[in-house]
């Protein structure tokens, strides 16, 4: 039978569902850990479970088009009635290539009661192409709220660079998602393609003072002035030892107009190190 008629008669007759539920299941009984993955970019090629780490634990890809949510909800109804650890969860939604809206209802994630199966995660990446509409910021702040366990995480918005200016919104928006639901004690963090208030940042690092790790900040915006305050702070408040800081962006409030910000190249010197004399080197010669 073709791929494309498998998938559709599998999502179709509710068979889909009950055979993954049936594989956690089998690998709870084993005692594997679970990462799941799920994103409604069309990858024809790519389908079903694979292995993925050498500590046993299990990746399944979950692929629908321009369906986030009937996606979601498939390995989350799946993950919740197995009773299996989830361990990660990687979201990824592309609107431009799934060829649908943003705001659209199958982009949005509504799980429901379900929506604890993934309260014990450790690792989460979002990945979307834009920023999150009103509807999904809540949904993936319910997420955020739940995900207590939290200790490597990613946010990509890839908003920046991208038009010619940035809502006037945008860095309320990325506040919202992630001051509030993003818990302490992280280790792992890795943010990029958005713009975000300089509260937001320090609100974000500084709830993980004493346990950050690896911090990653790649086409991140912050308001003019801001980044000359922001990396002596990391620089004197943090103990890394991995850090890449590269195309950061500045906006200003005197260029706001009614369609933003226009946004512009913080120029520096980019660092990449490893180690922790090496970061603190690093950070010591930014700029």
């Amino acid at each position: 039978m073709p791929i494309m008629s498998c998938k559709y008669t599998l999502n179709n007759s509710g068979e889909g569902p009950q055979l993954l539920t049936t594989a956690l299941k089998s690998l709870k009984e084993r005692g594997q850990s679970v990462l799941l993955s799920a994103t409604d970019c069309p990858i024809s090629m790519e389908i079903g479970a694979k292995r993925a780490y050498r500590d046993r634990a299990f990746k399944h890809i979950s692929h629908c088009n321009g369906r986030l949510r009937s996606s979601m909800r498939v390995l989350a109804n799946a993950a919740f009635r197995s009773g299996c650890r989830i361990n990660g969860l990687h979201i990824k939604h592309d609107c431009d290539t799934s060829d649908c809206e943003l705001d659209s209802p199958e982009c949005v994630i509504d799980l429901g009661h379900v929506l604890g199966a993934f309260s014990m995660i450790k690792t989460l990446c979002i990945d979307f192409t834009d920023l999150p509409s009103e509807k999904s910021l809540k949904s993936l702040g319910a997420m955020l709220s739940i995900s207590r366990q939290l200790e490597d995480v990613t946010v990509s918005l890839r908003c920046v660079p991208g038009g010619y200016r940035l809502e006037k919104a945008s860095i309320r928006t990325v506040d919202d998602l992630l001051c509030e639901g993003l818990s302490h004690g992280l280790k792992k963090v890795r943010l990029s393609g958005f713009p975000i208030s300089q509260y937001g940042l320090v609100c974000i690092l500084g709830n993980s003072f004493h346990t950050l790790q690896s911090l990653e900040l790649t086409q991140i915006a912050l308001r003019r002035g801001t980044w000359d305050l922001v990396i002596p702070w990391l620089r004197n408040n943090f103990s890394l030892s991995e850090v890449t800081i590269e195309e950061l962006y500045q906006v200003d409030d005197d260029d706001l107009n009614e369609e933003g910000y226009l946004f512009e190249e913080f120029y520096f010197e980019p660092i990449c190190a490893k180690g922790r004399e090496e970061v603190k080197s690093a950070l010591l010669h930014l700029r």
